[in-house]
């Protein structure tokens, strides 16, 4: 079946490619909605660029460690739209990188990206980490996330030595 669908798309003509200023580089379009997602107290989030930088409403997987084991959420871009609103409209989210790890074969691309969140009204400090994995596809020359994969830190699982923060 996947082999007949790929014929098929192989037949189709080409399409010119779109403009993309958040995603010429698969790297550029992880960048840019780390800058989107984190806004001041008070401050507001550009959904409509954060949707550009998705395939349709891309899928979010969070594995969470807790006492009585992994707990796993899956929401997509408009429910997370939703919560992020109600939970951080007025004390504002920052989302930082620690590091980076991309790979990149023809149109597809599959980045590691450990990170921190923080609450900017308490302080800034980093409330919790992990590491996402980001699986991207290059549409008519525009590199979009398709889903998004991350386990947070907690209980024995923390960050790899390869990803944990740098050392001042």
């Amino acid at each position: 079946m996947i082999v007949l669908a790929a014929a098929l798309m192989m037949a189709l003509p080409a399409t010119t490619p779109t403009v993309c200023p958040d995603g010429r580089t698969a790297e550029g379009t992880v960048t840019a909605l780390y800058d989107l997602i984190s806004v001041p107290a008070g401050g507001s989030w550009d959904w409509d660029r954060i949707d550009r930088l998705f395939v349709d409403r891309g899928m979010f997987v969070t594995m969470m460690p807790r006492n009585s084991g992994t707990v796993m959420a899956k929401t997509d871009l408009s429910t997370l739209r939703t919560q992020t609103q109600a939970a951080y409209s007025r004390s504002g989210f920052a989302e930082r990188e620690y590091r980076r790890e991309a790979r990149i074969f023809g149109d597809i691309a599959s980045i590691y990206s450990s990170f921190y969140i923080a609450i900017p009204q308490r302080g800034g400090r980093p409330l919790a980490r992990g590491l996402h994995h980001f699986q991207l596809v290059r549409m008519q020359g525009c590199w979009r996330i398709v889903s998004n994969i991350s386990q947070m830190e907690g209980g024995s699982w923390q960050l790899p030595a390869a990803f944990a923060p740098p050392t001042k």
